[in-house]
């Protein structure tokens, strides 16, 4: 096959992103998963009485859309239709050898506080190898969905909610941790030199990513951002915009005041507060296809009102003294 050259040959919009193949049992593995942890109506269910999708778009995890074929017009409770998340690796040389022995404690810890307070999906089982979610039509939180204040306005207030959580997890900033991790990779990486000159990357071939890396971490130290627990995924592809059934209107869920639902928490834990709002305004207002041209960052005037909406709920938390602290 010949090989893209030039980032302006591709549409970015069309990459659906996956990780490995679907596991030939997996009708089977899904029903057995449902009968033991929903029971009820699942109960008397067979492979080839239930539906089951594989959902497109992690490149860690696996994600199953599992339902029953024919619903029955009383579950007493009992969700007819979940998702069911399959972990897969998660590190490779990221995070401190607890973390690697124990890579997915966070994600349970974070899954479930993010479940009780309806920031994230709700969860109706957790095994050793994945979750049980509620299972959300939606959409991304995409251009279209920036432009419309309620939908703006629950995502920057939920944000503060989340930052607002306590976890059970190590506090520090993990960002100068992380770099390493991720340099390590590209050290041990044996073709890297070759796919500079194949590619052309005058950048990385004109600069000494070491010194650019150590101005980075002393850049960030320097910004004095507060330590939260934060998402560290934060972007339009991991915030979804709860939909209907007829996939184009907000939901009533949840009593009617729920319109988006964080999701994929495989990043999440205590670290800069800057961090999840640098991610959702590098890409405000643009597609996949925009990161092929020079970046143009949103005006402060754009920025500035999702901020205040933020501090706006942050007080509502905290009080009235969050606005007066400096560093907010």
């Amino acid at each position: 096959p010949n090989h893209v050259k030039d980032s302006l040959d591709f549409d970015f919009n069309k990459i659906e992103l996956s990780n490995g193949p679907t596991p030939p049992d997996i009708n089977a593995r899904c029903l057995q998963l449902c009968k033991d942890y929903l029971s009820g109506v699942w109960s008397q269910q067979t492979v080839d009485s239930i539906v089951v999708k594989r959902v497109m778009g992690g490149v860690v995890n696996q994600l199953y859309y599992c339902a029953i074929g024919r619903p029955v017009a009383n579950s007493h409770g009992v969700p007819q239709e979940v998702a069911i998340r399959l972990y897969g690796p998660k590190y490779d040389s990221f995070g401190d050898n607890e973390t690697k022995t124990n890579e997915r404690l966070n994600d349970v810890v974070t899954a479930v506080m993010a479940s009780r307070s309806r920031l994230g999906p709700k969860i109706y089982g957790l095994f050793e190898g994945g979750e049980i979610l509620a299972f959300y039509k939606h959409r991304p939180f995409g251009v279209k969905e920036q432009k419309d204040p309620k939908l703006r306005a629950q995502v920057f207030k939920n944000l503060a909610k989340w930052h607002a959580m306590e976890a059970p997890v190590k506090k520090f900033h993990s960002m100068s941790q992380w770099l390493d991790g991720l340099f390590d990779c590209v050290d041990r990486y044996p073709n890297f030199t070759a796919l500079m000159d194949e590619y052309e990357m005058q950048t990385f071939k004109t600069y000494d990513l070491e010194l650019e890396k150590g101005w980075l971490k002393q850049l960030i130290e320097s910004t004095g951002s507060p330590l939260v627990f934060g998402h560290n995924d934060f972007r339009s592809s991991n915030i979804m915009v709860l939909e209907d059934k007829n996939n184009n209107h907000i939901s009533d869920h949840a009593n009617g005041d729920q319109l988006v639902v964080f999701c994929d928490f495989d990043a999440s834990g205590y670290g800069y507060r800057g961090l999840d709002f640098g991610s959702i305004c590098y890409e405000w207002g643009r597609t996949f296809n925009d990161y092929k041209f020079l970046h143009v960052f949103p005006e402060d005037k754009e920025i500035i009102p999702l901020i205040e909406m933020y501090i706006t709920e942050s007080v509502a938390i905290y009080g009235k003294t969050y606005a007066e602290n400096p560093v907010n």
